[in-house]
Formats: C-alpha cells, structure tokens, sequence
C-alpha cells in the first residue's frame, strides 16, 4: 500500500475504514481528522500519501471535517520497518510541528495512519497536537504492524 500503484486499494479501504468509525467512534466529538503528513521527500519519491489517502474517504463517510493543513513532519526520518521499536522511538522524537496559525485549543483529533507497529510516529504526532492545544488525540489505523525486533 506504500507505493502509488495501490493508492486505489487505499483509498477502498480508506471507505471501508470510515463505515467502522462511523459505526464505532462517536464523530461528533471530533473537529478534526487528520492524517499523518510525511516529509516533503518522502512524499516527492512516493508519489502520494497512504495515511491521507485513507484519511480522505474516512472524512467523507464520517463527516468529521478533514484537516491535513495542520500538522507537519518537520524532518526527515529514516525507514521505520527495520528498527527495534527504542530505534524507532529515537527516530521519530520531535519530527512533527502543529502550524503557527492552527488553532487547537480543546479540540479532539483523530488521527489517521496507515500502519501501527510500535506507535511511535502516532505517539509523537498526537504529542505535537497536544502540546498545540488538543485536548484529545484519537488514532485509527488501518493495520497493526508486528515488530521484529
């Protein structure tokens, strides 16, 4: 799914996806749905981003207004698939900023990323917008990744 050649796989599953939040979740308390942006490279290489790939119908099915104007990945960050999880923890510290002009202050998120494996980069994403103000931060993914290591 992390190559553009699926991203009509992603964003059927990324309907699929926002018909178990609308059942599950109570959307009516979130302001925002955000998806994990990625660097700017990385986003260049890929050709498209499968966390607001999924995102996007996700927003359209439940409602919840989508927002990817927020939140930035301020730096590169290297591959997370073969590291241990403390790896993947170091690596992803910090490298995510709310927009100067964005205003959270008590609003509940909920974040989209494509995979979960030791949640490091959700942990650090809903930390930015916490420290912007959220009062809640949600994830949904898509799948859970197991660790290797």
């Amino acid at each position: 799914m992390k190559s553009e050649t699926h991203e009509a796989l992603a964003l059927e599953i990324g309907f699929r996806l926002g018909g178990w939040v609308a059942e599950t979740l109570d959307c009516g308390k979130y302001q925002f749905l955000i998806g994990i942006p990625q660097h700017w490279m990385r986003r260049c290489w890929r050709r498209y981003n499968q966390s607001i790939t999924l995102a996007s119908p996700i927003s359209k099915v439940t409602g919840i207004p989508l927002r990817n104007d927020l939140l930035v990945r301020t730096r590169w960050t290297e591959k997370q698939g073969t590291k241990t999880i403390e790896e993947r923890l170091r690596s992803v510290r910090g490298s995510f900023a709310v927009r100067s002009n964005a205003d959270l202050k008590d609003c509940s998120v909920l974040l989209v990323d494509d995979i979960l494996t030791s949640g490091a980069t959700a942990s650090d994403a809903a930390r930015a917008l916490r420290s912007s103000g959220a009062k809640e931060v949600d994830v949904v993914t898509f799948a859970r990744g197991a660790s290797l290591k």
